[in-house]
């Protein structure tokens, strides 16, 4: 199920970062003009470090009580193990 998970995650990342290169303008300052663009672009690579970072976290999950210790600390959906920061 990890595998298939982290596989899963993977794609997604891949996905974000293809959009993110199709998108980019040429110049910094085009992209600071393009708000809307701007954005969905920054929430793009938002979306594919916040994907590795669940991956760390399922490789690093190896125990019920460090299952807890995440749950604790972090808002965790359990049926994806999504994580996300307070």
């Amino acid at each position: 199920m990890r595998k298939k998970l982290i596989k899963s995650k993977i794609e997604k990342i891949l996905e974000s970062l293809k959009l993110v290169e199709e998108n980019l303008p040429k110049g910094f300052k085009t992209f600071q003009s393009l708000s809307l663009i701007r954005d969905g672009i920054s929430k793009r690579v938002e979306f594919a470090i916040q994907n590795i970072v669940d991956i760390c976290v399922i490789l690093r999950m190896t125990s019920t009580s460090s299952w807890s210790l995440l749950k604790s600390f972090w808002r965790v959906k359990d049926e994806g193990f999504s994580v996300s920061s307070r």
